[in-house]
Formats: structure tokens, C-alpha cells, sequence
């Protein structure tokens, strides 16, 4: 499920996420030319609000980098948050809501994913809508600033019967 910690690099910085056990997404620095790491804090902006330990970065070519994780400050159930890094900052973007499920929450166990494109970023995570834990994606083309509606992938619909919902919500 990638609860490990994340890596990303750009020309010039590379940045390595990782959880801690009471929801806190810490980050670290590496200017490429340099010897050593630096503990830079964290991404999100509210303390214990990634739980779950799961998210994902990625870098573009101008030393951006972009984070999207799962976050429960809102009612305690799982929504996707997005924040972003100029490299030469030493401090992400005030974190985002880029999508609240109208069902109360996202798969609490299933990581999401981002990338990038110049200004164009794709993030994707395992929605749970109606009992159905399906692929979403929404995006964004302008570098992150907002980001559309989300969009089922697929033409078919992954549906949880009651014994697999009951299997999935004990694992």
C-alpha cells in the first residue's frame, strides 16, 4: 500500500516524504549538488490529519514539486488533499481539498496518485461511491491552482458485495 516513505526529484532538488505514526507528513530536502539531506517540517498544514500514512509526489521539470494524500481533518473520513513545493521554498502551499466524496469519504486503503505535465497535473485515487470502490481522477491546468470535477476511469463499476465489504473493512 506504499505507507513508505515517497521520492521525488527535479533538476535541481530532490524531496523525500514520510509519515509518522500520528498523521503527520514530514518532508526532506536535498539540493542535488549537495552532501547532505535537510529536515525541512511538514506538508500538511494540519497536525494529524493524514492517518493513513498514504500519498504520493511528483516533480516537473521547473522544480515544482506536488503532493496529494489521503486527510481526514474534515468529519474524519478520508478526502483527497493536494499541496505544492517550489524547490527553492521552504514551505508547501496551504494544503487543498481537491475532492470530498458526496458518500463521506474515499478508500481508506488505497493510495492515491499524482503526476505532472507541464502545467497540467493528474491525480488518481480509488473513490467509494453507492458500494462501489471504482478509479477517479480529476485535474488541474494551471499548475495545481484548482482542479476539476472528478471523473469515474473506466466503463465498468467495481462493486463490493456484503461479504467482500465486509472483508475489505477487516483487512
Amino acid at each position: 500500500m506504499s505507507r513508505g516513505p515517497q521520492l521525488s526529484s527535479s533538476a535541481t532538488y530532490s524531496v523525500i516524504t514520510a509519515m509518522d505514526k500520528t498523521g503527520n507528513i514530514h518532508w526532506f530536502k536535498l539540493n542535488n549538488g549537495a552532501k547532505a539531506w535537510q529536515a525541512m517540517g511538514v506538508v500538511n498544514d494540519l497536525k494529524g490529519s493524514a492517518p493513513e500514512g498514504l500519498m504520493s509526489i511528483t516533480a516537473d521539470n521547473k522544480d515544482n514539486f506536488y503532493a496529494v494524500w489521503l486527510d481526514t481533518r474534515l468529519g474524519g473520513r478520508n478526502q483527497v488533499w493536494f499541496s505544492s513545493l517550489s524547490g527553492r521554498s521552504t514551505k508547501w502551499t496551504a494544503n487543498q481539498l481537491v475532492y470530498k466524496s458526496p458518500d463521506g469519504h474515499v478508500c481508506e486503503c488505497c493510495k492515491p496518485n499524482i503526476a505532472v505535465a507541464g502545467n497540467t497535473i493528474a491525480i488518481m485515487f480509488r473513490n467509494w461511491l453507492n458500494g462501489s470502490r471504482d478509479l477517479y481522477v480529476v485535474r488541474s491546468a494551471n499548475a495545481g491552482q484548482s482542479f476539476s470535477d472528478a471523473q469515474k476511469m473506466g466503463l465498468d463499476t467495481g462493486s463490493l458485495t456484503p461479504a467482500l465489504w465486509m472483508a475489505a473493512a477487516s483487512a
